[in-house]
């Protein structure tokens, strides 16, 4: 019999038609994987990005269009030309659909389709991706391997690959699938196929397939070597498809890490059937159902702690055929991308996780809580089978002999009714001649469960001894004070004297980088060493079970806390060992504790988002309302070492021993429970050590503090520090103090005892001999540079008042907590004060201004001018409005002029939103005696504005009307330099007075009532205009006019609290100076009858205050003759 030579292939998925059915997105999938818990929560893959080792991916698909940043495509080794995609004709050629359709169920973008409006959803469908066209869709066509490697090893974005390919060669059971020439796949074996082989060796065997038929001299290496020094120097997670063979155990490329312990960054990914599995409300799977486990997928024997199930049964993906089109596939290689999207979806929430922490995040979370047949049947291509009896408590796992007839009725009873004859019938043979019958625990058939996207964005969940390495054993040194790495090259030379020792750890290392934070809060166990899982022959270099250093040796696996950030764990952690704090913070809290504290940081940022500065007050008076022994505290199971450098905050429980030698803090600033008290306290079961530098700090409210409760305690000296709670009401009266509890701690003991004197408005005092903290203001407290000393003085008085609402407590403990130099500090005490509305007062006031100006400006016939400016700064503006100009016709010297303008003014800034209505008139009269021209007018405006804002939580609103009255007088002389241009310096004087009415706000805190006030402003003005008349009618008006207000640089109002007694003035500043420039272009066309004018002006202003740049269209229409001593014409507005 002649034997074709295995070749590499795309995972050989199994195509379906283009099918658009009511599971077009994948429905029962996601559902199955809980993706859209992540997609509610935020978590899309957006900024994410992977790589994709596949078959060419078509860009221009509809799925993927603008996704793919970079595509590398694979030479042939016959040819050594790059190989040209193939997307079309695929009935009569073979096409590189594999990667499209990969690719789109990983990172394609939302689609809603035009088959029923369904929306398609790639798992990630915000992230992106490098494509690596490697493969060749027909398995027969060699590729030349690519330099994966140096491609990825710089890109620091990417940490995951997705590898939907793989070899049909299976070295854990001694075996490669083979095609013979009559078409018939048989089981073979091998010298170089030996399950003893090693990683160079098996590297060497895959190599073989890569040349294929051809002799590729080129090929230095592979793409699994690559992929290789990917995932064991750069920790870029490889995810493989197990294949499609329906074999006991993946293929040589998911098997890998069996033979080198450093590839931990790795996963085998099998496939089951969504449309078969029942899903119960509290998570539960039912996998009875005979077609469940796709039965073409490999089992994982020997992969079982990198193994994962995703689905793989009919998924529909894009068609890289047609740009707009989908189809379903089957297979390994549709299983793979679903987890490729999960990590992706990971290395968003967690970035500070690498390829193979996000790897053991995905395994660890797997759903293990599955119901699955005695019995299962994997189906090879030509109808040979794969028989797996599952049983966890067999004596004999492995390949087994079994009577036929007893295999027939359980196959039977397991659903395969009328099939059960004809598979026992046909039993793939293995390369020994025995027939392919199998007893296997669950993992070795599901892994680590079935792929849990919503567990997995709560952190890692096991702590698995299994998937450690040699880098992952530490000792602790001088005095328990410094952690080094075992030296495994000493104790190979002389294991006599290299033992382990209690001093040794088997550690888990999670690095938080600076600023960052990082919450778990699954409740993270442990897994032991088991010896069965690993290669057993020899001792693998890279392996921690040699002989000299045993992993077996641990009772336990722990924990080592990296990096400057925060990692918070808020689940029942059972995991034994060590808990060692290099650096950063790690805390002990409820992810409702979370929460309140991230919100409380969120209202740093911008006080007036709803909530914020609350920091979700009815969330945390409900958890006040618990009963301490009813909320869920955070506990670790083993002893806690606090370095010098680290800092181990919060409130639950520790099992063991707690050894500080940095910094500790009894109880969360902000505690479910709301007071300082048991339930924010920290119970050691052990002995509680503090060395002499350190630092323990207990957290206390208004009436308790937090406290540590140890079995025992050795304090060798260090500081004793008190902090107060966020959030939290303390009485300022001096007759209500806060007791301090320290429990069996000897104060005497420490070196230093202080409470946390921050820059807040409160300081507190402690009374040593008492044991007592009094909280008193702070002098600074409630002023800032826009407060006046009479508004702080009020605050204050209202601070202090004993029967202060639930709402006004809040609110002061939460304003409380906040530094005196913060910006989100100064925006809340002047979002109470308020006056912010005088802003909207300020900006008509400028408008009428320039409508003020006309008067030495204005066109001297009828005109209509619609315009629009916007307007920056201190605050911003957007004014749209219309104005009217109405001219007499000139008798002797005198014109007399009419303006009318109306508008529309929005006005805002981060304390409050307006809205205001206007309309002004002005009356002015002009002079003209020879070159020089006089003028005067007075001028009355109102404004009707509204207001919405926001203190805390709380809505703030208010109406009132704006009078403006003004008058100005002034001349102007202008300088005919030729006839063309003509110059004219001009000078006036301006008086005006602004008159705000009463009026009383809503709100349920701090609502303010005004009184009517008035302000009087006198304003100098000089410029320069400049006209330009050319003789084909068109002409420029260009026009600058500086002002000062002489008299007053703020606008003021009296303002009282409603729910108290207690009044204040506010002033809020005024324009005061302001430089209006302007220029105007317009057209003219005389006849017998009219002369009518079209002139398109942009005005600009720069005030002390503000920046403003505005537009106008100006329409003109006069009747009549020309008065033979009418002025150059101009209309500038400014």
């Amino acid at each position: 019999m002649h034997i074709k030579i295995p070749v590499l292939s795309i995972a050989s998925c199994i195509a379906l038609s283009s099918v658009y059915a009511d599971t077009f997105e994948n429905k029962h999938s996601h559902d199955i994987i809980n993706t859209k818990a992540a997609w509610d929560s935020g978590i899309n893959g957006k900024g994410v990005s992977i790589g994709i080792v596949d078959t060419v991916i078509n860009k221009e698909h509809i799925l993927l269009n603008n996704k793919i940043l970079d595509q590398k495509i694979y030479k042939d080794n016959t040819t050594n030309r790059e190989h040209t995609p193939v997307f079309t004709d695929c009935e009569r050629q073979t096409c590189d659909t594999h990667g499209t359709h990969t690719a789109g169920i990983a990172i394609g973008k939302f689609e809603k389709t035009y088959q029923g409006g369904t929306n398609f959803f790639g798992v990630a469908y915000e992230a992106e991706a490098y494509s690596l066209g490697a493969i060749h869709s027909g398995g027969r066509k060699q590729p030349q391997p690519m330099a994966l490697y140096d491609y990825f090893k710089d890109k620091k974005e990417v940490k995951v690959l997705n590898n939907s390919w793989g070899s049909n060669i299976y070295p854990l059971i001694n075996s490669s699938l083979t095609e013979t020439t009559t078409g018939e796949y048989i089981l073979q074996t091998s010298q170089e196929t030996l399950k003893d082989n090693s990683p160079s060796t098996l590297l060497k065997t895959i190599s073989t397939y890569w040349k294929g038929s051809a002799d590729c001299q080129t090929c230095n290496t592979t793409n699994e070597a690559e992929l290789m020094r990917l995932a064991s120097q750069k920790q870029v997670l490889s995810v493989f498809a197990a294949g499609n063979e329906g074999m006991v155990s993946p293929n040589i490329q998911s098997v890998l890490p069996r033979y080198d312990e450093n590839l931990k960054a790795w996963i085998s990914v099998g496939a089951f059937d969504p449309e078969n599995v029942n899903k119960d409300q509290y998570g539960n799977l039912d996998f009875k159902n005979k077609n469940a486990l796709a039965t073409f997928s490999n089992a994982f024997y020997g992969a079982e702690t990198w193994g994962i199930l995703s689905p793989g049964v009919k998924i529909n993906s894009a068609n890289a055929a047609i740009n707009d089109n989908y189809k379903q596939n089957s297979g390994t290689s549709m299983a793979a991308p679903f987890v490729s999207g999960a990590a992706a979806l990971v290395a968003q929430k967690f970035p500070d996780l690498n390829g193979r922490q996000i790897a053991d995040v995905l395994l660890s979370t797997a759903n293990k809580n599955i119901k699955l047949p005695n019995v299962i049947v994997k189906d090879t291509y030509n109808k040979k089978y794969t028989i797996i009896f599952i049983d966890d408590g067999a004596d004999k796992k492995g390949l087994v002999k079994k009577d036929k007839k007893e295999i027939i009725r359980q196959l039977k009873n397991a659903g395969y009714t009328s099939d059960a004859d004809k598979i026992v019938a046909n039993i793939m043979k293995t390369p020994e001649g025995r027939d392919s019958v199998y007893v296997l625990g669950k993992e070795s058939v599901i892994g680590q469960g079935v792929l849990d996207i919503q567990k997995a964005l709560k952190g890692i969940a096991v702590l698995d001894a299994n998937r450690l390495t040699q880098g992952d054993i530490y000792t602790l040194t001088e005095n328990n004070t410094k952690l080094v790495l075992w030296d495994f090259q000493k104790a190979k030379q002389d294991p006599t004297k290299f033992k382990f020792s209690k001093n040794e750890h088997a550690l888990y290392t999670l690095s938080v980088s600076d600023n960052k934070e990082m919450l778990f809060s699954n409740d993270i166990s442990q897994r032991k060493w088991d010896k069965s899982l690993h290669f057993d022959k020899g001792n693998l270099e890279s392996s921690p079970n040699q002989l000299a250093n045993p992993m077996t040796h641990f009772d336990g696996v722990g924990l080592l806390k990296k990096g400057d950030g925060k990692l918070i764990l808020s689940g029942q952690n059972t995991y034994t060992g060590l808990t060692f704090i290099e650096s950063g913070t790690l805390a002990l809290m409820s992810e409702s504790e979370y929460n309140a504290l991230k919100n409380h940081n969120t209202s740093k940022n911008n006080p007036l988002i709803p909530n914020t500065l609350s920091v979700q007050t009815s969330a945390i008076s409900a958890h006040i309302e618990q009963k301490a022994e009813n909320i869920h505290k955070p506990s670790l199971a083993g002893s806690v070492l606090v370095a010098q450098n680290g800092t181990l905050s919060g409130s639950g429980k520790i099992g063991q021993n707690l050894d500080n030698q940095g910094n500790v803090q009894v109880g969360n600033l902000i505690p479910a429970s709301g007071v300082g008290g048991e339930n924010n306290n920290l119970e050691v079961g052990g002995t509680y050590t503090q060395r002499k530098n350190a630092s323990l700090s207990l957290v206390f409210g208004e009436s308790a503090n937090a406290k540590l409760i140890a079995s025992g305690y050795k304090i060798e000296g260090g500081n004793l520090k008190f902090i107060p709670q966020k959030n939290t009401f303390f009485n300022i009266n001096g007759d209500k103090k806060i007791n301090i509890d320290l429990g069996d701690i000897p104060m005497h003991s420490f070196s230093n005892v202080e409470t946390n004197q921050q820059n807040t408005s409160l300081r507190f005092l402690f009374d040593v001999k008492t044991s007592a903290i009094t909280p008193v203001l702070n002098t600074e407290a409630y002023m800032t540079s826009n407060t006046t000393s009479s508004f702080t003085n009020a605050l204050k008085t209202v601070r202090a008042k004993q029967d202060l609402s639930q709402n006004y407590k809040d609110f002061f403990g939460e304003l409380d907590s906040m530094m005196l130099s913060s910006a989100v500090y100064k925006d809340s005490i002047e979002q109470v004060q308020g006056g912010a509305h005088l802003l909207a007062t300020n900006e008509v006031l400028n408008i009428q201004k320039r409508m003020l100006n006309e008067f030495y400006n204005l066109p001297t016939h009828n005109s209509i001018a619609p315009l629009a400016s916007i307007t920056g700064g201190s605050y911003q503006a957007y004014n749209a409005g219309s104005k009217m100009t109405f001219v007499s016709e000139q008798k002797d010297t005198f014109v007399w002029k009419g303006l009318f303008n109306a508008g529309y003014l929005n006005t805002n800034n981060k304390l409050l939103h307006i809205n205001s209505g206007y309309i002004g008139s002005s009356l002015g009269l002009n002079a003209y005696f020879g070159n020089l021209e006089g003028f005067a007018g007075t001028n009355l405006a109102f404004g009707q504005n509204s207001y919405t804002g926001q203190i805390s939580q709380f809505s703030v609103r208010g109406n009132y009307t704006d009078i403006i009255l003004g008058v100005q007088t002034g001349a102007k002389y202008n300088i005919h330099l030729t006839p063309t241009f003509t110059l004219s310096p001009l000078a006036y004087l301006s008086f005006i007075h602004v008159h705000t009415t009463a009026f009383k706000e809503k709100s349920l805190i701090f609502a303010k009532s005004f009184g009517a006030s008035g302000q009087n402003m006198l304003g100098a003005n000089i410029g320069l205009a400049l006209n330009i008349a050319l003789k084909n009618g068109l002409r420029f008006d260009i026009l600058s006019v500086y002002e000062n207000i002489v008299n007053a640089n703020t606008l003021s109002a009296n303002a009282r609290f409603v729910d108290f007694d207690e009044s204040f003035n506010i002033l809020k500043p005024l324009t005061a100076q302001s430089l209006r420039s302007a220029i105007n272009m317009g057209f003219v066309h005389d006849s017998a009858k009219s002369d009518s004018k079209v002139t398109l002006g942009v005005f600009h202003a720069v005030t002390n205050q503000t920046n403003s740049i505005g537009v106008q269209v100006g329409f003109l229409l006069r009747f009549g003759e020309k008065s033979s001593q009418e002025p150059q014409e101009s209309d500038s507005d400014l």
